[in-house]
This record gives C-alpha cells, sequence and structure tokens, in this order.
C-alpha cells in the first residue's frame, strides 16, 4: 500500500527539517505499508525548501520530491500537492509544516482507516508551548483542538492531521477552493463539501502530531485575531456557498456567540479556562457577523506571513 504524505512549507526552514526527520523515524516495517511519498509544496516563490529537502535520502521505503508551487495561497499549494499525491498512491496525508509526529503516526492512522473502513481519518494535535509560556495561557485551552471517542464517526476535519482515501477524491473531483486564496479556512470548505458527497470519517486518538506555538503567537493580538478569522471563516464560506437559509442561520448563530460570549467575559476573574472559552465565543461571533457584512480577514496574506515568520 503507497502512502503519501502531503506538507504545504512557507519559509519555515526548522519546522520543516523537524518534521522531515520525524517522518524519517516513522516506524514502517511490519504495517501494510510499501512505499511513503513524501510530498514537499514549496509555496515560496524563491524556493527556499528546497535545500531542505535535499538533505533527506530517499530510503527503501520512504521518497522525497519538491514540487514548486510559485502561485501563492494556502489551496493552491494543497491542490497542488494532493493532486500529485492521488495519481499512485491508495491514502494521503496532511500534516503542517510547524507539526512533527510520533514514530506510529501514519501507522495509526492507516490502522484505523483500515477496520473502520474510512474515507477519512483525523487525529489530534497537541500544543508544545516555548518555556516561559504564562500559566494562563496554557491552561487556557485556547490551542487545543478537537477531541473525540477513539475510532468514533465524526462529522468534521481538517488538514493539519488527516489521512485520506485517494480514491474518494478522484472519484468524486472535490478540490481546494482557490477563491479562498488568503483567507485560511479551504480546509473547512473541501471537508465540509467531501461529506456532503458521503466521505465517512473516523478519529484516532493515538494518530497524534505536536504542533511547536512560536512566542509570537502567546499575545493577546493574536490570538484574539486568529479566533476572528475562525469565525470569518465560515461566513466566507457561507458568503461563496450562496445559500440565503443557511447565512441567515450562520447569522443569527455568530449574532448569538458574540453577545453570550460577551456576557461571560466577567469569568476571566475566576478561571482563565472559563474566560478564554467566553472570548473564543464572543471574538468568533463577531467574526462570524462582520464576514457576513463582506469583511474577510486575509491572514495568509504575504506580507502578514513574512511578518509572522521573522518574528520567529
Amino acid at each position: 500500500m503507497n502512502i503519501a504524505i502531503v506538507i504545504i512549507t512557507y519559509k519555515r526552514p526548522d519546522g520543516l527539517r523537524k518534521l522531515l526527520d520525524g517522518l524519517m523515524s516513522q516506524k514502517l516495517f511490519g504495517t501494510p505499508i510499501k512505499a511513503l511519498n513524501v510530498i514537499v509544496v514549496d509555496n515560496d516563490p524563491v524556493g527556499s525548501a528546497a535545500p531542505i529537502v535535499a538533505e533527506f535520502h530517499d530510503t527503501e521505503l520512504i521518497h522525497f520530491v519538491c514540487l514548486h508551487e510559485t502561485r501563492q495561497g494556502i489551496p493552491i499549494a494543497r491542490n497542488r500537492g494532493m493532486h500529485h499525491a492521488i495519481e499512485a498512491n491508495d491514502y494521503f496525508a496532511f500534516i503542517d509544516d510547524d507539526e512533527f509526529p510520533t514514530p506510529t503516526w501514519i501507522s495509526t492512522l492507516l490502522t484505523v482507516a483500515i477496520a473502520q473502513h474510512s474515507d477519512c481519518v483525523l487525529g489530534p494535535v497537541i500544543p508544545v508551548f516555548p518555556e516561559g509560556t504564562p500559566r494562563w495561557v496554557s491552561g487556557s485551552r485556547i490551542f487545543e483542538g478537537w477531541s473525540h471517542p477513539d475510532r468514533s464517526r465524526i462529522g468534521e476535519a481538517a488538514s493539519n492531521n488527516v489521512l485520506v482515501r485517494c480514491e474518494f477524491i478522484r472519484q468524486h473531483h472535490i478540490a481546494f477552493d482557490e477563491r479562498m486564496q488568503v483567507t485560511g479556512g479551504s480546509d473547512y470548505r473541501f471537508f465540509r463539501e467531501c461529506i456532503a458527497a458521503g466521505m465517512v470519517i473516523h478519529w484516532s486518538s493515538e494518530g497524534k502530531v505536536f504542533e511547536d506555538i512560536p512566542r509570537s503567537r502567546i499575545q493577546w493580538r493574536w490570538m484574539a485575531q486568529r479566533q476572528i478569522r475562525l469565525g470569518n471563516t465560515f461566513a466566507v464560506d457561507a458568503r461563496l456557498t450562496g445559500r440565503f437559509l443557511h447565512t441567515a442561520k450562520l447569522y443569527a448563530v455568530g449574532v448569538a456567540r458574540a453577545v453570550i460570549g460577551f456576557l461571560g467575559l466577567s469569568t476571566l476573574l475566576l478561571s482563565s479556562r472559563w474566560g478564554s472559552s467566553a472570548a473564543v465565543h464572543c471574538l468568533r461571533g463577531v467574526g462570524i457577523v462582520s464576514g457576513l457584512h463582506g469583511y474577510r480577514h486575509d491572514e495568509y496574506g504575504k506580507s502578514r506571513l513574512d511578518r509572522e515568520r521573522s518574528a520567529t
């Protein structure tokens, strides 16, 4: 069985190197995996990832390729990697260039996919904070992702730790929406379309990856902007879909989340976890409502990305 690992990268040499080291350490012998094809899609116009990938050499089971996608944008790069992956593989996985896997990551996701007859398996992303991170940040759960019972069927997925059956994509011709070039959220729209087409998704509690949280993100401004962007993602998706009833329901949800979250902000005095949860609801609600009024939060514009990369 051939598995592809698709990595979208932009000016993160240290993160990419750490990730590729983790893939080299995957325990593959004794598994159904006959080839692990690592596809790095470099979205930097100057091709800065190629020298990093060149440091890693093919083995009997692991093979590397670096694709240079000069058209900038996460969905553009994802499509380039995914379309390359589905040509000659049974499954492909997405993992981010600021993450690193456990040694049994890919084999665990594949085991669940086979056992549960899944089209897609999602795993947890565990934040790793830099030394000296305030306790209120690590205890707030702002950086924590989804959690579900092991091997349960779920109705959501994202591209930061996921395995997808190639035949499903070949059959349904679903791609990442390149109109969401700089807003983020193209994976939310992609998997929503996949689910509408009948995709079966399961959760793997043991298919873990870890995300390095840079110091530049441990500040109120970044965390607030991220929550607004996540809410804005839902609004951008709704506007692209163009269904009035769906948009109206989302608007009501956005207003409710903003109001309830705002009223709950006083709980910050009692618990960073409760208060942060209220802040998340408030800010995501603001992101939804403002997005439905036409605001697009371009989190992945080149200038913003370059500032963040330079800060880390």
